[in-house]
């Protein structure tokens, strides 16, 4: 624990500053005074990282009392304290390192706030074990992680739909604990809003924008890493419904090049003063006798009409004379008639019409117009442009086609482990029969089950990952407490190497020289991989996702959204906890079955990932209730693709 002392007495400021012996970082205390009565205490911090203040009038022991628990938001914490009310106090700051205080802690935005556009989640995280990394869940869907830097997530709530959302946090030490926060609820209201955005393609980006601003002109904008334009595409809308796409090309129909991130920018701006939004537009088919217009936060125009209905004993007495002619059987099920209503030839009902409703009405009947007794209403008359926009990242991949499978495991010793030398033969005979069925060049790669017995054989693998004919692989064998690792008792492979090698990573925060972009999150992928299935512990709680080209900020909707004809499908799947080889044979019959039922010839190789676990889980379900399987990516990805 780290502890900050200082005494005020009356404007004078004695500091006492105290480290413990494993203090990582010089803390600086500064006491200011800002007025007579009152002085700032002043300390750095780092961020996310929590602290308690305390207060005493004397330095008795028994005197300390608690002041103030927060987390830092920002490297610089500023607290105000009376000095009228308290001529004569010592305060102690401490920033604990025993997991004293609240472990995870969302601490912007607030609860129960209206968000719009881009904000920034800051996050506190404080536990007793080593810190790896801190996950952000909206409805209780994966949407970001961050294992380095400050613990500041930007969410673009323009990607998802209006209304209430939850959002938590969860921190996750090396332990593989994860503790969640609290959670807090936001409202998103966004004038435009980008669906099932992701932020990697290989033949076209799909632009599908859902906006309340309409009658619209729209207009798409490709920005490159240097702030060039590149691509504008432009269009209409009379609904609020943007559906088009990015093929890749520049405005001079030249592909851009491949393995690079661009910025898609969606606006939006209101067509002003267009007839078709106007209420003297409507036909006489209606008789309205009265319309009011008002907008909503948005400036979309809504309308109340008030129009005639029919008499409701007139459209009583045709019930009744439909209902006569029906059989007595069939009036048994004849839905019974309400009672008979009176006769009111004048009667009238209201309705609430939507911008989009009034004109679909004033294009589908007559052009005759309708003088109407309360005034016509025509918003757009004397209104500014309405305007939007969202926007997100795009990685094109260079294209690629699945090959090879790399089949290795770690020697297990006893009679267990002739059982897993089986299985991964079998798994990998699986492999070899399907070379051929689905094309050429989709084999075990080596032709045979690798046995990582030396340093030299781990070190050996990872070379082999950076082979072009190598787009898969499954490994049987050890993961380290936090996921971050895979390989034998005395050598490892290690995420971030893997990520290196292949130039796969997830990036958090965004470098300045992206302009409006930095700080936003983006995954690139210089070699990403189809399918990996680590089996081993804990392996699917760390960094091989990102590093084998699986992002786990993406969710699976974007990977299978429309089979994926714009986006590799790709899966990885690994162990949540921690899988007991040399006593747990369920893993690996679990794992056979997977392969089994994956690789299913009879099925022409069509099995979904999603089914094959399911049918492994339905095989051995103990697997499932004590160390359940990790699947990040598509679901639906076949052996066939």
């Amino acid at each position: 624990m780290k502890t900050l002392t200082l005494k005020i007495l009356s404007n004078i400021c004695i500091c006492l500053i105290f480290f413990a012996a494993n203090a990582q970082a010089e803390f600086k205390l500064n006491v200011a005074n800002v007025s007579p009565a009152i002085m700032q205490i002043n300390w750095t911090n780092q961020v996310g990282t929590s602290y308690r203040l305390w207060s005493t009038e004397s330095l008795a022991p028994s005197a300390w009392t608690p002041w103030a628990d927060a987390f830092s938001e920002d490297t610089n914490v500023l607290v105000s304290v009376s000095a009228t009310e308290t001529p004569t106090a010592f305060f102690r700051v401490e920033i604990p390192t025993n997991g004293s205080l609240p472990a995870v802690q969302i601490f912007s935005p607030t609860d129960n706030q209206t968000v719009t556009g881009e904000i920034a989640v800051g996050v506190g995280a404080q536990i007793g074990n080593q810190l790896q990394g801190v996950n952000l869940y909206l409805d209780d869907a994966l949407i970001g992680f961050i294992d380095s830097g400050g613990m500041r997530f930007n969410l673009d709530t323009s990607h998802f739909a209006n209304g209430s959302h939850t959002l938590y946090a969860g921190a996750v030490d090396t332990a593989n604990n994860e503790t969640l926060s609290s959670s807090i609820t936001l409202d998103f209201e966004n004038p435009v809003r980008w669906l099932d955005a992701c932020s990697m393609f290989n033949s076209f980006v799909p632009i599908d924008v859902d906006s309340d601003i309409y009658p619209a002109d729209w207009l798409v904008t490709v920005t490159d890493t240097n702030g060039t334009t590149v691509r504008t595409i432009t269009g209409s809308t009379t609904d609020g419904i943007i559906q088009t796409s990015w093929d890749g090309l520049d405005d001079n129909s030249q592909q851009l090049p491949v393995e690079n991130l661009y910025e898609i920018t969606v606006d939006v701006t209101e067509t002003s003063g267009s007839s078709m939004m106007l209420a003297s537009c409507l036909s006489s088919t209606l008789e309205a006798t009265a319309i009011s217009t008002t907008t909503n936060p948005h400036g979309v125009p809504e309308y109340t009409l008030q129009k005639p209905t029919p008499n409701p004993l007139t459209a009583y007495l045709e019930a009744l004379t439909n209902f006569d002619k029906l059989s007595p059987q069939e009036k048994l099920i004849y839905p019974p008639l309400p009672p008979r209503p009176a006769d009111n030839p004048n009667a009238t009902t209201t309705a609430l019409m939507s911008a989009r409703e009034m004109f679909l009405v004033s294009h589908n009947v007559s052009s005759t117009t309708l003088s109407m007794a309360a005034g016509s209403a025509s918003p757009n008359a004397n209104s500014t442009l309405a305007h939007g926009s969202t926007s997100t990242l795009a990685w094109w991949e260079n294209p690629w086609s699945s090959k090879q499978t790399i089949v290795a495991r770690v020697p297990i010793p006893g009679g267990f482990g002739i059982t897993v030398a089986s299985d991964c033969n079998q798994i990998a005979d699986l492999i070899s029969a399907a070379d051929g069925t689905v094309g050429n060049n989709r084999g075990v790669f080596g032709g045979f089950v690798q046995v990582l017995t030396t340093d030299s054989d781990i070190y050996g693998l990872t070379n082999q990952f950076a082979n072009q004919n190598v787009t898969a692989f499954y490994f049987y064998g050890h993961g380290n407490a936090n996921g971050n690792a895979i390989g034998t008792t005395t050598a490892v492979i290690g995420g971030r190497t893997v990520g290196r090698l292949l130039g796969n990573f997830f990036v958090p925060y965004l470098p300045a020289y992206y302009g409006v972009d930095a700080g936003k999150p983006a995954m690139v992928t210089q070699k990403p991989f189809n399918f990996i299935f680590l089996d081993g512990c804990n392996t699917g709680l760390g960094n091989f996702p990102e590093a084998f080209g699986i992002p786990k900020a993406v969710p699976s909707s974007a990977f299978d959204a429309g089979y994926g004809s714009h986006l590799h499908k790709r899966t990885f799947m690994g162990w949540s906890g921690t899988v007991q080889f040399q006593f747990d044979p369920a893993h690996i019959d679990w794992s056979l079955k997977f392969w089994s039922t994956w690789l299913d010839d009879s099925q022409s190789y069509e099995v979904p990932v999603i089914d094959a676990i399911i049918a492994a889980n339905n095989y051995r379900p103990a697997v499932l209730s004590n160390i359940p399987i990790i699947r990040w990516g598509s679901r639906y990805l076949k052996w066939s693709d």
